[in-house]
Formats: structure tokens, sequence, C-alpha cells
């Protein structure tokens, strides 16, 4: 038997630490603001009083329009703890993610 001292590098579920404390997500993707720019101003997501987390899924707006991207980003992040962001395939049209080589 080891010492309470030693690491346990494995926990049966039995042993585990029961969670205290919930999380909640709000999900959001296709937004598509970059079609309308305006939107990254005016744009408001449908907010959950509950949520913590927000998770932008892909496809809300173009980094191309950087300034309009930020911003939207900006105020919506005082709505929630963090944000996460996974980039879609819009979020990157019209932005080279590695520069051309100087001819």
């Amino acid at each position: 038997m080891s010492s309470p001292s030693s690491p346990q590098p494995f926990m049966s579920a039995k042993e585990a630490p029961h969670p205290t404390t919930t999380a909640t997500l709000q999900i959001e993707s296709d937004l598509h603001l970059e079609k309308r720019p305006i939107e990254y101003t005016t744009y408001t997501l449908p907010t959950s009083a509950s949520a913590q987390f927000l998770l932008l899924a892909g496809d809300f707006g173009a980094i191309s329009h950087s300034l309009q991207y930020q911003s939207f980003l900006s105020r919506t992040a005082l709505q929630y703890q963090h944000i996460f962001l996974i980039g879609g395939n819009n979020e990157f049209k019209g932005r080279d993610l590695i520069p051309s080589p100087s001819p």
C-alpha cells in the first residue's frame, strides 16, 4: 500500500473527486458576419444568462475584416468568462496564413 504522499498515477472512478461546480457553455457557429460587415458592430448573440463560456465554432466572420472582427470579439467577450474560438473556412478567406516570400 502506498503512503498518502506518494504519487498515484491513476484513480478509480470511486476515488476520483466529484465536481462541486458546473460550467455552462453556449455554442454558436455559422453567423457569417462577413457577408454584411455592418453586422460586426450591430449583431448581438442570443445569450443565455447562465452561460459562462462561449464557443464560436467557425464561420462567424473573416479576419480580413480585422477591425470589425476584433470589435465583435471585444464586445462579445464582455458577456462571458472565456471565449473559445475555432476558425472555419470563412475566417481565412481573403487572407494568407503564411505570407508570400518577397521577390
